[in-house]
């Protein structure tokens, strides 16, 4: 987005930092981290949400699924050669000022992340096995509105659990 391109550009010159590095993840996916803070050998997210979000995250916590997704790019730093001790994300917010800002930072678990990349490996193989998606067993939560299948004929059940599609494997 233009606001990654933004946080880019403001530590582009900044040696302690490397932002927007490719990574694969265990040779089965690829993404892009938003930045690595060499220093604390940290992985950081922005997350760019409303002030009432962010409320929202500093009363309740992180989802595990950010937090997952932090361990998956702590993962595929570590398959770089980079050292991983932490990730965070650092929430700003659109609709307020800078100092309406929260950070979340937990030490990188490697074990969520190789669980998150097992799941995802066995989702693959299930689909290229020829199997339909709307045959996996469906436990939709908060999040499942990003999903293209939420709300359709493939899932249409009520929110009841977190986890998601995925819940099973």
């Amino acid at each position: 987005t233009a606001l990654h391109s933004m946080m880019e550009a403001a530590l582009a010159t900044d040696p302690d930092w490397v932002t927007e590095k490719e990574l694969s993840m265990g040779g089965i996916t690829k993404g892009r981290s938003d930045a690595y803070h060499v220093p604390t050998k940290t992985v950081t997210d922005w997350k760019f949400s409303s002030a009432s979000v962010i409320a929202t995250y500093k009363r309740e916590g992180v989802s595990e699924q950010y937090q997952a997704q932090l361990d998956v790019y702590g993962f595929g730093f570590v398959e770089a050669g980079w050292p991983v001790e932490n990730v965070a994300i650092v929430f700003i917010p659109g609709d307020s000022t800078i100092d309406k800002r929260w950070g979340w930072s937990s030490p990188y678990d490697h074990e969520r992340a190789q669980g998150r990349l097992d799941r995802y490996t066995k989702l693959v193989d299930y689909v290229n096995s020829g199997q339909e998606p709307g045959s996996l067993p469906k436990t939709p939560d908060r999040y499942c509105n990003h999903c293209p299948f939420f709300g359709g004929t493939l899932c249409s059940g009520p929110l009841k659990s977190r986890g998601g599609l995925l819940n099973s494997f």
